[in-house]
């Protein structure tokens, strides 16, 4: 399965989070202006395959040291509910793992309230391991 598809069934897939972000509004990434808010767009930033050695050859790991998950509102409030929601989605009840796809949150980034469009982005950064 694709991140792309692994992520989006971990946060469509979680009640906490759809009944603040309905799961049509969890999105790849798009133009997504005329959206209702609050909406997330999630992406990887970057790929880094490694090869491990598992005992009978050479397995292939695919790390996504960028993966970005972010959170558009119309306010802070709402926008921190949502990535609060979000962490606790990918958090799970087992650290972070979802059938061998482990992530691990690296930063989250409240930026500037954007006033040409009105909204508040949150940008949550998680290391993936596939």
């Amino acid at each position: 399965m694709a991140i792309e598809a692994t992520v989006y069934s971990v946060l469509s897939g979680a009640a906490g989070l759809t009944a603040l972000v309905p799961a049509n509004r969890i999105k790849p990434p798009g133009d997504y202006q005329a959206l209702a808010r609050p909406y997330i767009v999630y992406r990887p930033i970057t790929l880094r395959p490694m090869h491990t050695h598992d005992a009978p050859a050479v397995e292939l790991l695919l790390q996504y040291p960028n993966f970005q998950v972010s959170i558009i509102a119309d306010n802070y409030p709402s926008a921190r509910a949502v990535a609060t929601a979000v962490k606790a989605a990918i958090q799970g009840d087992d650290n972070g793992n979802h059938d061998g796809v482990q992530f691990f949150l690296r930063n989250e980034t409240p930026l500037d309230y954007d006033t040409d469009r009105k909204i508040i982005e949150i940008a949550q950064d998680y290391e993936v391991f596939v």
